[in-house]
């Protein structure tokens, strides 16, 4: 008889195991991928199983409100709408819309950056 395999695929590499049979069952601890050197290594239990999982990172610059009618007059080429934030306040930066923390914008080469200046408690006040 052939023996079968299945393989899970790791950051650092690939873990082989037999079909049919269980480390559990058998006492043994689980095959485990290879390190992939990343800032995470040591991370043990739920924070290694949840890393991986992708967030969404936004910098708000501003908001305003407008009326659908001021919407259609102002909006076009060239057009400016003004919003309620001045020029030297932080931006907030937001994961998954939950504001996290606040930054200052800066250019990082050709692109634009974020530096964080403050960052949020668990009850969205400042640390």
């Amino acid at each position: 008889m052939q023996n079968q395999t299945d393989s899970a695929t790791g950051r650092g590499g690939e873990v082989q195991i037999p079909r049919g049979s269980s480390p559990a069952a058998s006492g043994e601890d689980a095959p485990r991928a290879r390190s992939s050197g990343s800032p995470s290594e040591g991370v043990t239990g739920i924070e290694s199983l949840l890393g991986d999982i992708p967030l969404e990172l936004s910098v708000e610059l501003g908001r305003t409100k407008l009326s659908l009618r001021e919407i259609a007059a102002q909006l076009g080429p060239g057009s400016m709408i003004a919003l309620e934030k001045l020029t030297g306040d932080l931006l907030d930066i937001r994961v998954n819309a939950r504001l996290v923390a606040r930054g200052e914008a800066v250019a990082i080469g050709e692109r634009y950056g974020i530096r964080v200046v403050q960052v949020m408690g668990e009850d969205g006040e400042p640390r």
